[in-house]
């Protein structure tokens, strides 16, 4: 009798074990599924911004003040995508390693 309830003991243990795996793989998934998203959303942008830009330059010189003002703003929406998309890859990392290491 207490070989089975140690048994069982072992086996609730290891499934509890299981269980906590299989959370640290799906919260790696999904921060990893953000992060390709977070990517491909700024890829997006850099393209659009690139079709846009050719587009002004066509359009001819009137509105001295807008144009200089616009890549600065472009430069802060850039700047806040590529930290938000590092935050993403460092709690990816920090998933993996967390589930490397064995908790």
């Amino acid at each position: 009798k207490a070989a089975a309830e140690k048994a069982a003991k072992e086996a609730a243990r290891a499934a509890g074990a299981a269980e906590r795996e299989a959370q640290r793989a799906a919260e790696e998934k999904e921060a990893a599924r953000h992060a390709e998203e977070l990517l491909a959303e700024v890829e997006a942008e850099k393209r659009a911004k690139g079709k846009k830009g050719k587009k002004k330059k066509k359009g001819g010189g009137s509105g001295g003040a807008g144009p200089s003002q616009e890549p600065e703003d472009e430069a802060a929406l850039a700047a806040a995508e590529e930290a938000e998309l590092a935050a993403a890859l460092e709690e990816s990392a920090r998933l993996e390693e967390r589930r490397g290491g064995g908790g």
